[in-house]
């Protein structure tokens, strides 16, 4: 199964990501992320700006 992530790698700037996500192990269980969500500080540096 794949994975993806996203990366800010500059100001304005995002880099998409796929990885294998590994098979889980006794006990373990893979979720699947359906919603996400940003914070105010994460806008700012979004736009270059220190927090």
């Amino acid at each position: 199964m794949k994975g993806r992530v996203v990366s800010m790698v500059g100001i304005k700037q995002v880099a998409i990501k796929e990885f294998e996500v590994p098979s889980p192990e006794k006990g373990q269980v893979i979720m699947e992320v359906t919603k996400s969500n940003i914070c105010g500080s994460d806008v700012h540096m979004w736009e270059g700006k220190h927090i």
